[in-house]
């Protein structure tokens, strides 16, 4: 008796505290930040291999329908049959809950990445913007792309890199024009990468390359943020042209062919490919100064 009397208290215990718990829970979901964390926690659960994701989803479920069976003094083959019902429409359940929190799980993972981390220290409310549009493009890892890409473009723009410091500049120009240049003999992705900012190890970049290039836009995005920003100055137009056109001489390059830019959706990808891979090689091929100065007068003149 005593035995008995002692496993019902033990069970009466068990699921007060799993009511209590679920209580708090919901009052926990109120809070935005506290909600973000159990979506986090959450995530990671549904993240895991799917058998163990399973076997924990199933394990709570279970317990609380068993819970609720035992305090309700309801007929244990019930209890039973229901409870392999609510286990089975949870584990039903899991492959939608994974889509709607596995996003703030993956916006967690890149706060581990430089540029990230600083984008989201800068513009704290782009961290719940990312997690919104990663829902709404889960099923689609091309429009999740996108929505990265976005991102980044976002906060590496014209007037970015105007208040940027030389030394930051100069070392992603020096960088992309590698990246072209290993790109060169696939025309597509030499595009994509340029214009779209899109960087895909399957495109033959290198995954070394581009972690760089993301810690080269996190100082980017840095140092024109900091309070030694520069300020730009551009220079006489004629001046800078004249000056434009003897480095791209001095290349052996035909400047005429900057001017099919004003038509590119015209250029098939191997003419624009071409271009931007001279183009980028007239400013890696300057000194600093010079590099920097050239091409943020370029883009100034270029985007106006």
């Amino acid at each position: 008796m005593s035995f008995a009397h002692d496993n019902k208290r033990i069970l009466t215990i068990l699921a007060a505290c799993l009511f209590v718990f679920l209580g708090a829970l919901v009052l926990a979901l109120q809070a935005p930040h506290s909600r973000l964390l159990l979506e986090l926690y959450a995530a990671k659960i549904l993240n895991m291999p799917s058998f163990i994701t399973f076997g924990i989803v199933g394990g709570i479920v279970g317990g609380l329908v068993g819970g609720v069976g035992y305090l309700l003094k309801l007929n244990r083959r019930f209890v039973g049959v229901a409870g392999a019902l609510a286990v089975g429409i949870a584990t039903q359940a899991i492959p939608p809950l994974r889509a709607e929190v596995s996003p703030v799980y993956v916006v967690e993972q890149m706060k581990e990445s430089r540029l990230f981390a600083v984008i989201f220290r800068l513009h704290p409310e782009e961290e719940a913007n990312l997690i919104d549009k990663l829902r709404e493009n889960y099923n689609s890892p091309a429009k999740m792309r996108d929505v990265f890409s976005g991102l980044v473009g976002k906060y590496i723009n014209p007037e970015v890199m105007f208040q940027a410091s030389d030394h930051a500049v100069y070392n992603l120009l020096t960088h992309q024009f590698a990246v072209l240049k290993l790109l060169q003999r696939n025309a597509h992705s030499c595009v994509q990468y340029y214009f779209a900012g899109q960087m895909d190890s399957t495109n033959g970049i290198p995954a070394v390359l581009i972690y760089e290039e993301m810690d080269l836009k996190a100082d980017i995005i840095e140092s024109a943020n900091s309070a030694s920003r520069t300020k730009f100055t551009p220079p006489d137009l004629n001046a800078f042209g004249n000056g434009f056109a003897a480095e791209y001489r001095r290349k052996g390059f035909n400047i005429g062919e900057l001017a099919k830019l004003e038509e590119i959706n015209s250029l098939s990808d191997v003419e624009l490919c071409q271009i931007v891979v001279e183009l980028s090689d007239v400013f890696a091929s300057l000194d600093q100064a010079n590099s920097v100065n050239m091409f943020k007068s370029f883009t100034y003149y270029y985007s106006r």
